[in-house]
């Protein structure tokens, strides 16, 4: 997913922020004064409702290698130009998670790359003073194996989740990799997995969810590491084969 990075017509003219009396009123001064200048802590800009949001990386330790802590901090800009930060997520390094704010929404994203490709996409909306969790795209790239043997087929899948309608669409597509066209369109999935499209695939299917707790989906209690998926209890086998297993 790219990063915005398309600051130059932002925050030129603003001010130095003053701090905002809140729960993360210490890390105002670690935070970038200028969002169009400091490429290298601003994750991305944005506007949702007006105002003014964006997402910066900071060190919320120390200096020192053994004191330094990564975190992305996500905060909204007030009409005063005073900075107020609403959400924290601790992070083992920079590179753990990207940020969009892009069409009236937060998209926070994690990637894995662990005997193949995985990545799930987080899209918060607005609710009340808060953002809340309205849906999540979930994809995988993996080679098959069963019983340690390479079926040389490579799986293509994800879950698309829409929590404000309850509901989720499984989809799969394979690859037979002893096939030279179908490594041709293999190459051409990965670079769209990796851009976050939702492919067009016949193997497809909508099931309703439930058991979500409603808690998890309040931002404030986010936390991508231990977000609970197990109502994600669906998939496709390598043959395109469904599997409902939930309980």
């Amino acid at each position: 997913m790219q990063i915005a990075r398309s600051l130059a017509t932002l925050a030129l003219a603003w001010l130095s922020p003053v701090v905002f009396a809140g729960q993360y009123d210490w890390l105002v001064s670690r935070l970038p004064k200028n969002l169009a200048a400091d490429e290298n802590s601003v994750v991305t800009v944005g506007s949702i409702k007006s105002q003014r949001y964006f997402a910066a990386h900071v060190n919320a330790g120390d200096e020192t290698q053994e004191g330094f802590k990564p975190v992305l901090v996500l905060t909204r800009t007030n009409r005063d130009n005073t900075y107020e930060p609403f959400k924290l997520i601790e992070l083992s390094s920079f590179s753990d998670l990207s940020v969009q704010i892009k069409d009236g929404a937060i998209y926070i994203r994690r990637d894995v790359a662990h005997h193949g490709t995985y990545f799930t996409n987080y899209k918060f909306m607005p609710s009340g003073a808060s953002f809340r969790l309205v849906a999540m795209e979930t994809q995988s790239i993996t080679p098959v194996q069963y019983d340690g043997v390479n079926e040389h087929i490579v799986l293509w899948e994800g879950a698309s989740v829409n929590f404000l309608a309850s509901r989720v669409t499984y989809w799969a597509k394979a690859f037979e990799m002893n096939e030279p066209k179908e490594q041709r369109a293999w190459q051409q999935a990965l670079k769209q997995h990796q851009s976050g499209v939702t492919p067009s695939v016949r193997a497809r299917r909508t099931v309703r969810i439930s058991h979500v707790k409603a808690s998890q989906l309040d931002i404030q209690d986010f936390d991508p590491g231990e977000f609970n998926t197990d109502f994600l209890c669906c998939y496709f086998d390598h043959r395109l084969r469904f599997h409902n297993t939930c309980q």
